[in-house]
């Protein structure tokens, strides 16, 4: 069953706020809908999926790999080759990074809770800007990054539907 962020009131008002246009799209398309992943290999799985590809290009990716893996998750990984996973529709260099994750997880080389702390660090939100600037590519780009945003600055907050 999907998980979808809960975008109340007051998280649609303060998208409002920061964008004439955006209040406009919010009005015309509803509230977004952001699917929520659980489970950390599977969202960052999806994120690596996902980069310089189309939403639709990446769910194509990922059911494919669903329906060959029977599930995402670093055990079904490992049983595959980088060259298999590059089957799915990924680059390989995807395939490899996914494959390389599965690996440092299945060998505890990387711990979720090693990266929940550095996501609690200071660096970490030194990193994310405190805004999305505006960008003309179009308005549902606008809609997103402003999403994004909302999600950075209320994620504490937040809890799944």
């Amino acid at each position: 069953m999907e998980q979808y962020f809960a975008y109340g009131d007051r998280e649609t008002d303060y998208l409002r706020q920061r964008d004439s246009k955006l209040a406009e799209a919010i009005e015309r398309l509803g509230r977004p809908r952001r699917r929520v992943m659980p489970d950390l290999f599977q969202a960052l799985t999806w994120s690596i999926l996902g980069q310089q590809i189309s939403t639709k290009a990446c769910e194509a990716v990922w059911s494919r790999m669903l329906a060959g893996l029977g599930e995402v998750m670093p055990a079904s990984v490992m049983e595959e080759s980088v060259a298999s996973l590059q089957k799915f529709g990924t680059s390989f260099r995807k395939a490899g990074y996914i494959h390389s994750i599965a690996e440092q997880i299945a060998t505890g080389a990387f711990a979720r809770r090693d990266l929940m702390a550095h996501l609690r660090s200071r660096a970490h939100r030194a990193a994310v800007p405190s805004h999305f600037p505006s960008i003309k590519f179009g308005e549902k780009r606008e809609y997103w990054r402003n999403v994004l945003h909302l999600q950075y600055k209320y994620r504490k907050s937040w809890k799944p539907e």
